[in-house]
């Protein structure tokens, strides 16, 4: 797993419709050769909480960098300011011995098993980092931090 700094809203807006939209219009077996990215699915508590399941929307997606929720709801003190710290961009990759097995695999099947194997690991640290490392920020610029899950 590799963590970017920081984002704001506007920087995370941007990365969304200069890599993931247009990516997605990539065939996801051609990832790995052409550097493409899959689309994004929405995860975890928060997510479930908003109503957001299935596929990223950049629609959906732009609204809750901003701060705001269904039907434009505002969820946060500075909702809809494209320099309000948004989050953090974490990126799972299979360890290389992975990604060779799946590339020699020459049976569908097994293919399919290990990216399912590679998405449950996903889930499981997803799982772990709501649970214990999750924090929001509130107070005076930001000051104090409160676990979030």
């Amino acid at each position: 797993m590799s963590l970017s700094p920081p984002k704001s809203a506007g920087g995370a807006m941007s990365y969304f419709s200069s890599q993931l939209v247009e990516d997605a219009q990539t065939d996801p077996e051609d990832y790995y050769s052409n550097s493409h990215e899959q689309p994004g699915r929405w995860r975890g508590k928060a997510a479930a909480a908003l109503g957001l399941a299935g596929e990223v929307d950049g629609k959906d997606f732009a609204r809750t960098l901003l701060g705001y929720g269904q039907n434009f709801k505002k969820l946060v003190q500075n909702a809809g300011d494209s320099e309000r710290r948004a989050g953090q961009d974490l990126t799972f990759s299979a360890p290389k011995t992975v990604s060779v097995a799946w590339a020699l695999a020459d049976d569908a099947e097994l293919k399919s098993g290990i990216e399912e194997a590679q998405r449950r690991a996903v889930d499981k640290a997803l799982e772990r980092i709501e649970q214990d490392y999750l924090f929001t920020r509130r107070g005076h610029g930001g000051q104090d931090r409160e676990h979030a899950a």
